[in-house]
């Protein structure tokens, strides 16, 4: 029985280091959040539903150039949507990210972030943005700011275009 045990604790620990998030370090957690160093991990942001609740931290400038041949031609995928509002939060740290590119014309809630909800964002600059929405909710930093969340010493540069609701950074 006992070596049942430590079999089955040592596959909980082996899947939870499998399908852990690869992000360039921390654990998302206060005093260890992740780090988002470059453009795979603000990807792997992206794609992560369950760390939309966490804490990350932007360790250099990134360039987001590649974004544009990313989806077949829709660009980067937002972090956040309608369904899933990202609540954690994002320091940027001065740090910029260059060149963002989103073409989802007949999509809402565009932007770096697509929705968030009681979130924290702080200190990143957008360069260079290249963001076209759908009809409403669109914005190069936040497409959608749902129930107050705090979005300080940011800024953005470049182009947003979108039908209705739309914004230079929110």
């Amino acid at each position: 029985m006992k070596k049942v045990i430590i079999l089955i604790a040592t596959l909980l620990i082996s899947a939870t280091m499998i399908f852990a998030g690869t992000y360039s370090g921390g654990d998302g957690l206060v005093g260890n959040p992740y780090q988002i160093n470059d453009l795979d991990d603000l990807e792997e942001l992206s794609g992560n539903v369950s760390d939309w609740d966490m804490l990350f931290i932007q360790t250099a400038d990134i360039n987001a150039g590649a974004t544009s041949g990313w989806n077949s031609g829709s660009g980067f995928s937002p972090i956040g949507n309608n369904s899933t509002s990202f609540t954690g939060e994002y320091d940027g740290q001065g740090h910029t990210i260059d060149s963002l590119y989103i073409n989802r014309s007949t999509t809402n809630y565009i932007g770096l972030f697509g929705c968030v909800s009681g979130a924290v964002i702080d200190s990143i600059g957008l360069t260079n943005v290249d963001i076209t929405g759908g009809d409403y909710y669109v914005g190069s930093l936040v497409g959608y700011n749902r129930n107050f969340s705090t979005i300080t010493n940011s800024y953005s540069t470049g182009s947003v275009s979108a039908g209705n609701y739309v914004g230079g950074l929110v």
